[in-house]
């Protein structure tokens, strides 16, 4: 489960609802699928194809391959899941679990630049409950990510746990 927040704290999708509302697609006009290849000035660019995986303590995740678009130093985009860089987004999700049960994460993150816009630096909060349970767990972490020469370095620390995420560009 850890490894599953990881990849939802890494990007913190906006409902496709929002897209419906009056107004919204006027607000982010200038994000249009035709100005995905606008190359960022004055920012780090993340796009591109990444390779790797991520370790939390001794748990290390199968190998996988993120797919990033950026528009300028304004979003990110991985898959469907688009996140505004400097302003805040939310989802909710249910998360299958080996017992068969389920469980359910609602979080509203944020995603900024750096001073020098080399680095994004993430902050979420939520609530997380498995379903037909009454306790409920604050969900929060903090994370950045960064690039190393080709390599994208994601380090996260979710609910006290460190979780680091070493992608090879392709």
């Amino acid at each position: 489960m850890k490894y599953q927040f990881a990849v939802l704290a890494l990007v913190v999708a906006i409902p496709q609802l929002g897209y419906a509302l009056p107004g919204f697609s006027e607000a982010v006009n200038h994000i249009t699928p035709q100005s995905w290849n606008a190359q960022p000035k004055g920012c780090t660019s993340f796009e591109g194809t990444w390779k790797g995986s991520c370790t939390a303590g001794s748990v290390k995740t199968p190998e996988e391959t993120q797919v990033i678009k950026q528009t300028g130093c304004e979003a990110i985009q991985t898959g469907h899941d688009f996140q505004p860089i400097g302003g805040l987004s939310s989802t909710s999700i249910t998360l299958p679990q080996a017992d068969g049960s389920v469980f359910g994460v609602s979080a509203v993150g944020a995603l900024d630049w750096n001073a020098d816009k080399t680095s994004l630096a993430l902050r979420f909060n939520g609530l997380g409950r498995k379903i037909g349970n009454n306790q409920l767990i604050d969900m929060n972490g903090t994370g950045s990510m960064q690039i190393d020469g080709n390599r994208l370095l994601v380090d996260l620390t979710l609910m006290g746990t460190k979780v680091s995420c070493v992608y090879d560009r392709q």
